[in-house]
């Protein structure tokens, strides 16, 4: 962290749900230089699949228990 309590690099966030929501919650996260979403987790791949593809996020994941442990995410 730096002297004004932010992290220097950006948190690498994990989306879970592509539902209603998540849109908003992408958008959110893309506003701010701190955040950068890296993946969306959802059942539904297809869902998961067409919201990563709306903004730019590269990893989808269909269970996202197995990735928390991962090291591409905050």
């Amino acid at each position: 962290m730096s002297a004004q309590g932010r992290p220097k690099s950006p948190l690498r966030v994990l989306v879970v749900g592509a539902g209603y929501f998540s849109p908003f919650q992408v958008q959110g996260w893309q506003r701010i230089a701190q955040g950068v979403c890296v993946g969306v987790v959802d059942p539904d791949t297809t869902r998961a699949h067409q919201l990563a593809g709306r903004f730019g996020i590269d990893a989808v994941f269909e269970d996202g228990c197995g990735n928390l442990l991962k090291p591409h995410q905050d």
